[in-house]
């Protein structure tokens, strides 16, 4: 049943940030709370439980790569969004500005 009720708080994690890590690890956890409610109280379908286990460390290693790849697309949009080099960034103006202070 905890399965249940942290699945509950991914999914109002979910709501609050429309983040798709939440509803993913959120259905997980359902499906592993359906894995053992099968598992205790139905044996003769505590055979075939372990495939809703499986399916949510499916979905666990999904939604792991699916983030990080997105984190990777968004931070290839900000490498192609930022100024070029020889322009005055402000570790290149501290940089020589502590220079001009010693000399």
């Amino acid at each position: 049943m905890a399965s249940f009720a942290v699945g509950t708080f991914f999914f109002r994690y979910w709501r609050a940030t429309k983040d798709r890590l939440f509803l993913m690890f959120c259905v997980a956890f359902w499906l592993l709370g359906l894995n053992w409610l099968l598992a205790s109280m139905a044996a003769a379908l505590a055979t075939n439980a372990h495939v809703f286990r499986f399916l949510a460390f499916v979905v666990i290693a999904y939604a792991m790569l699916d983030k990080n790849r997105r984190r990777n697309d968004q931070a290839c949009q900000i490498v192609t969004h930022r100024t070029p080099r020889n322009s005055s960034s402000r570790a290149f103006r501290t940089h020589h500005d502590a220079r001009a202070v010693r000399a």
